[in-house]
């Protein structure tokens, strides 16, 4: 957990140790993001092909690890919401891949994030709809998942 401490004038105080965790992962983010691209340029052509993919999965999956570290280390709740939107997004880019030929990540990443975001509109819209207490049932659920 993050070492937070209020200061005597009111100032939220970050610890080395955070500062230090911080960086390594930013550091580390940084060489994976760009490890696909540099391992074209080393391997031959038949080993690349399968580290590019590899570490592109790897990257992906570390990604929606964070998200989860995110929602349950720093705030405190346990949701598995976030995997519906990481499916459903992934889901969807595969089959534009598979069926329609898109390959781009300039089409693909874009569109995934906004797929993402129709699905929590469409979830928030019937969780959120109104004020009743049944609807209350239907936000403590959405909230657990």
């Amino acid at each position: 957990m993050a070492n937070f401490d209020s200061g005597t004038d009111g100032r939220l105080r970050i610890g080395r140790r955070f500062r230090v965790i911080t960086i390594i992962e930013l550091s580390m983010l940084v060489v994976f993001a760009f490890l696909p691209l540099l391992m074209g340029a080393v391997w031959s052509a038949d080993d690349s092909f399968f580290w590019i993919v590899f570490a592109t999965k790897v990257l992906i999956l570390s990604l929606f690890g964070l998200s989860f570290d995110l929602v349950w280390g720093f705030g405190g709740m346990l949701s598995f919401g976030q995997a519906l939107f990481f499916g459903g997004s992934g889901y969807v880019v595969a089959v534009l891949a598979r069926d329609l030929d898109v390959s781009s990540a300039f089409i693909v990443i874009p569109l995934a994030v906004i797929i993402g975001l129709i699905l929590a509109l469409l979830l928030a819209t019937f969780l959120l709809v109104a004020r009743k207490p049944p609807s209350l049932i239907f936000i403590a659920l959405g909230s657990l998942t």
